[in-house]
């Protein structure tokens, strides 16, 4: 059987053969992947959202007066992955209504723990740059000097805002 015709298509990673050029003194190979084309590849195998594992990843509690603290987690959104073993805190502030979100920035090159104040019905971001998964809302009534764990509402289960990362499935 003899090939007749054919068409080199984008796929990898694969071993460089040889050196093509240098990038900050790094050699870069013939084969080199790019961030976007790895992205696309582990997007197409991991589905978008925090990783459930014990359920605290990014899980949203009360601080200390009008603060929240925010778990040590594993996310995916797009292909991309961010970790974190340190937890958080972010102020509030009593009178509002708040989004607690994890945010990919692809332009940046960066992931984000932040807190938005949303007396006006905020919706997450997601645009070919930026990425939200809210990860809680909390409201904290006028005069109170704490949040408590009845003001928060968790989330990350809603796979319209946020879901729990996993492996995609065809179908």
């Amino acid at each position: 059987m003899a090939i007749i015709s054919s068409v080199n298509i984008d796929g990898g990673p694969f071993d460089s053969t040889a050196i093509v050029g240098t990038v900050n003194g790094i050699p870069k190979g013939d084969k080199a992947l790019n961030a976007a084309a790895l992205a696309d590849m582990f997007g197409s195998i991991m589905s978008d959202g925090v990783c459930p594992g014990d359920g605290t990843s990014f899980k949203v509690t009360a601080g200390s007066g009008l603060t929240v603290r925010v778990s040590p987690g594993k996310a995916w959104a797009r292909g991309r992955m961010c970790s974190t073993d340190s937890q958080m805190t972010l102020d509030l502030s009593a009178g509002h209504s708040f989004k607690v979100f994890l945010r990919l920035d692809t332009y940046d090159g960066l992931w984000s723990v932040m807190v938005y104040q949303d007396d006006a019905g905020y919706l997450p971001v997601r645009s070919n740059l930026i990425y939200d998964m809210i990860l809680a809302e909390v409201t904290v009534p006028s005069g109170v000097t704490a949040v408590t764990s009845s003001m928060i509402v968790d989330r990350r289960g809603n796979s319209e805002v946020c879901g729990y990362a996993g492996a995609r499935t065809a179908g």
